[in-house]
């Protein structure tokens, strides 16, 4: 379907004898404003593009709250997340671990202590981080002004605090990855990623949901009140 042109100011339609096809500059009839016809043609489909974006309901978990010039948005890693994963390799892990460090006591066995005392440690982080997946919230606060992020109350590696400022923030956008495997299976998860101007690397405001859907809500709903345009990012 081709598209209309219309005014950028007063959303007139303009008709192809009022653009320039050498300089590809319009001119408005109604208002007489004067307009980049790419620029312009380029802002409205995307205009289009937003309004075609699917209404998603309000993933299970997430507790939302709107006002004039915030929004609060918490999300549950108990209801959000692949939990039972978690909790089944952690169990797995350390109940094979403790036994050892049993027999390593029992035997008063310092070599064999030393070489189990790197898998023990690991099963505490895992036993650390299964706890968090019961209690943890991430908790996304976004004003006209700039988008804080935090987890908590348990800190865990690769989930920092993120503070954006409005003016750096270009664009959301949601990536899948596999968060770990199963049997040589892949288990997919998604996270929610930010475009910042000035940088190469971009931040994760939010990993680890186990379902698209969740992570689309966040980028739909933080994007439409920080009134910023959705675009393709590559």
């Amino acid at each position: 379907m081709a598209q209309q042109l219309r005014c950028p100011k007063c959303a007139t339609p303009i008709p192809a004898e009022d653009v320039n096809i050498d300089s590809l500059i319009g001119k408005c009839r109604n208002c007489n404003a004067i307009f980049e016809v790419d620029e312009e043609l380029n802002r409205q489909r995307d205009d289009f593009r937003e309004e075609e974006r699917p209404h998603i309901e309000l993933p299970a978990g997430f507790e939302v709250q709107r006002g004039v010039s915030e929004l609060d948005i918490r999300i549950s890693w108990r209801k959000t997340r692949m939990v039972w994963f978690y909790v089944l390799f952690s169990v797995i892990w350390n109940g094979i671990t403790f036994v050892f460090v049993g027999i390593a006591i029992s035997s008063n066995d310092l070599m064999m202590a030393l070489a189990i005392s790197i898998h023990f440690m690991i099963g505490v982080g895992f036993l650390l981080y299964t706890t968090a997946l019961f209690i943890n919230t991430t908790h996304i606060y976004a004003t006209t002004h700039a988008l804080l992020v935090k987890h908590g109350p348990i800190p865990v590696p690769f989930h920092p605090r993120r503070n954006i400022s409005k003016a750096s923030l270009e664009q959301l956008y949601v990536e899948e990855y596999v968060a770990s495997r199963t049997n040589g299976r892949p288990n997919i998860a998604f996270r929610l990623r930010a475009v910042v101007k000035g940088k190469d690397k971009r931040p994760q405001l939010m990993r680890g949901l186990k379902k698209p859907e969740q992570a689309l809500y966040l980028e739909h709903e933080i994007e439409k009140f920080m009134n910023i345009r959705n675009r393709q990012v590559s």
